[in-house]
């Protein structure tokens, strides 16, 4: 599954809020770690990312059989 801001809500900090949220519930629940797989062409939301504070630990592969 895949999260997407639409085009015309992007830069209103909705990505923002949402993300913060996200990691105040895993601290509320004693998580460790947030992982989240972004595609290697995405280069908007491995901006958005980095200023949040992730890091790219490794690379997801993908291969299709059909």
């Amino acid at each position: 599954d895949n999260l997407v801001v639409a085009e015309a809500a992007r830069g209103r900090g909705t990505g923002e809020a949402l993300l913060d949220w996200v990691e105040a519930e895993a601290v509320r629940l004693g998580c460790d770690l947030i992982d989240m797989p972004v595609y290697t062409h995405n280069h908007r939301a491995h901006r958005f990312y980095f200023r949040k504070g992730y890091v790219i630990e490794g690379y997801y592969f993908t291969k299709r059989l059909s």
